[in-house]
């Protein structure tokens, strides 16, 4: 049965409003990673990018790439670098 014009603007603004992404902004601060991962949680993070240039810490190493990535994977976050 075909839909009236008002009725697909509908479905559609509803698709758009579904697959809409929203991007978050967060830095790892003095945070023990279990903090970090429980605000991430918290907020419905499923991936985290880490937009630095060198992904590393000297004084915080559970904030290192390699490291991170395994930590965020085992919380089921997506670690994309």
């Amino acid at each position: 049965m075909p839909q009236s014009i008002g009725e697909e603007e509908s479905r559609i603004t509803l698709i758009a409003v579904e697959t809409a992404r929203v991007i978050f902004s967060i830095g790892h601060s003095n945070h023990s990673f279990e903090k970090f991962a429980e605000l991430l949680t918290q907020h419905g993070i499923d991936v985290v990018v880490d937009v630095r240039s060198r992904p590393y810490s000297r004084f915080a190493v559970q904030f290192n790439g390699p490291v991170l990535e395994t930590a965020l994977e085992d919380c089921g976050i997506r670690y994309v670098s």
